[in-house]
């Protein structure tokens, strides 16, 4: 986690290296979940809380930034939180001998 926008105020780091995928996986839900905070906006009406940012799309990236993962690079999944956004990175890629264009039309399939 980062104050402000930039990688140069580094506020809190943590590693789930030396644990299960599952664990790991859940530790970073539920750190993230935290760091997913309410805004509320009072209005003559109404009193509206959204979060930061959607929470089920949010999930289902971190479970595909690990589920996706090249684990034979050794490099686990990215998980950095600034003021501004939230960035994932995950080592993962295309499936070895498809293109861009065959993976699309292969999705496409499930859509």
């Amino acid at each position: 986690m980062y104050n402000g926008t930039g990688r140069s105020d580094l506020a809190e780091s943590n590693e789930y290296g030396q644990e299960s995928l599952i664990k790991a996986t859940k530790q970073v839900l539920d750190k993230i979940d935290v760091a997913n905070s309410t805004v509320t906006k009072i209005t003559p009406r109404e009193r509206e809380n959204t979060r930061r940012w959607n929470s089920i799309a949010l999930r289902e990236a971190i479970i595909n930034a690990f589920v996706h993962n090249d684990y034979t690079r050794e490099i686990p999944p990215k998980f950095e939180i600034f003021s501004d956004r939230i960035e994932i990175t995950s080592a993962g890629g295309l499936p070895e001998g498809l293109s861009k264009a065959e993976c699309h039309g292969f999705w496409k399939l499930f859509i």
